[in-house]
């Protein structure tokens, strides 16, 4: 083969490659951390109309409509129906075959994706991700059993109408159950029922880091070291 089409075929397969490797970082900017998860399920719910904004008085015998929110039912008003969120648990992704979730092999290490330049900086960027196993619950508040069933009903139905939408940010979005109700007259003095909805949800957590600062990450360590020496005198 002549040089010159030897040297034409290797820039177009490293092109090939390197754009292949683009399309998947460019993949992944879609997906979101478990932290971000509260302002997409909000944003989703908000879109359907939902959910009450600014303690809308008019709401409160609204049975489709209620108050989404990571605080305890105290810092509302119980008179509206309440979808409260929480992250109950959180660990590396297990991904030995035939296992449940939250046991078997873990991915403890991230997964490199690739590298973009970074031109402005005359610096490239590293793009790595994580997978993660999560369990979030929410739990559907409300001053009667009936209430409280229905709206649990209703964040099930969204839910399960939602699942595509949701699988574009995150790798797996599936119920586990719904839960044995909570009767408690804790917040307000009042009564409240709460109908706790479990759900797995496993992220794939990409993040970024300069190739100059993982050059640079021992000089970091020992500079850190020296603070800590020196405040320590």
């Amino acid at each position: 083969m002549d040089p010159y089409d030897h040297i034409l075929r290797s820039l177009a397969r490293d092109v090939k490659e390197q754009n292949t490797r683009l399309d998947e970082i460019n993949q992944y900017n879609s997906l979101i951390t478990i932290d971000s998860l509260f302002d997409v399920l909000y944003d989703l719910f908000s879109s359907n109309n939902l959910v009450i904004k600014d303690m809308d008085i008019s709401a409160t015998t609204d049975y489709n409509k209620f108050v989404f929110t990571e605080e305890y039912p105290n810092s509302f008003n119980t008179s509206n129906n309440i979808v409260t969120f929480e992250l109950t648990k959180r660990a590396p992704a297990s991904l030995g075959k035939d296992h449940p979730p939250f046991s078997g092999t873990k991915q403890y290490k991230p997964r490199y994706v690739g590298e973009s330049k970074d031109i402005n900086n005359n610096d490239t960027t590293i793009h790595y991700s994580h997978l993660y196993d999560n369990e979030i619950t929410m739990t559907c508040w409300a001053s009667t059993s009936r209430n409280a069933r229905l709206t649990a009903m209703l964040v099930e139905n969204i839910m399960s109408a939602a699942y595509f939408f949701l699988r574009r940010t995150v790798d797996v979005f599936v119920m586990n159950g719904r839960h044995e109700p909570i009767f408690t007259t804790k917040y307000e003095n009042k009564k409240l029922v709460g109908i706790p909805l479990s759900f797995f949800v496993r992220t794939n957590e990409v993040k970024t880091v300069k190739r100059e600062t993982l050059e640079q990450l021992p000089e970091i360590l020992l500079q850190g070291f020296r603070i800590d020496a020196q405040l320590g005198t």
